[in-house]
């Protein structure tokens, strides 16, 4: 099944040819692959630059420690679902890790904004999370 907004790609070939590489990266990644995730991630950027993809390459660049790469393209995600909270929280950690403190906070701003009762703590591998650990 697509995510919601894969499915709202209006060119039926782009729409399958972003599920196709997004799958094919995943498959790359359950191998170890990360080159070739990375090579098909941007490979889907490139062709159907949508929230998915950017959010894809995005939160690969972020847990690989590219934070600058992260930043691009998890922005981009965001600022195409600017109502889910999860894109800003996302962000929120790239900024965090270039670090840019003040970035980090306007997007956790935003996360609340989306959710006013949203709680974001710290998960265990220390990023930041939905929920997440209330001490942090």
């Amino acid at each position: 099944m697509l995510p919601a907004l894969l499915a709202t790609i209006p060119d039926p070939k782009a729409r399958e040819a972003a599920e196709t590489l997004l799958a094919e990266a995943a498959a790359a990644r359950s191998r170890g692959d990360l080159r070739t995730t990375v090579d098909l991630l941007q490979a889907a950027v490139d062709r159907v630059p949508s929230v998915e993809t950017h959010a894809a390459l995005g939160g690969l660049y972020l847990e690989m420690g590219v934070t600058s790469a992260a930043d691009v393209h998890l922005r981009a995600a965001a600022m195409g679902d600017a109502d889910n909270a999860d894109r800003w929280i996302a962000l929120a950690n790239a900024l965090a890790r270039k670090p840019d403190p003040g970035a980090a906070a306007e997007a956790l701003e935003r996360a609340h904004a989306t959710e006013p009762s949203l709680h974001i703590g710290r998960d265990a591998r220390g990023w930041l999370a939905r929920g997440g650990d209330a001490s942090s």
